[in-house]
């Protein structure tokens, strides 16, 4: 079975260019255990999901771009 990976930037006002930490899980149901666990401590601070970890945070946009297309 395919590993499930899930990529996030971390911080609830990450820094320009931040890049995603990968997790990886063998199944669904522990990324979702996972994501669970993180919404439930969301006031410790926020997160941000990328789609692959080609992927930086865009502090102008609120959101993660991919690096082909970030711009310092």
């Amino acid at each position: 079975m395919a590993k499930r990976d899930l990529f996030i930037i971390w911080g609830e006002n990450p820094d320009h260019g931040a890049e995603p930490i990968s997790y990886e899980f063998d199944t669904e149901a522990e990324e979702n255990a996972f994501l669970l666990g993180v919404e439930e401590a969301i006031g410790w601070g926020d997160f941000a999901t990328a789609p692959d970890a080609d992927y930086k945070y865009d502090s102008k946009t609120g959101e993660p771009v991919p690096a082909a297309d970030f711009k310092d």
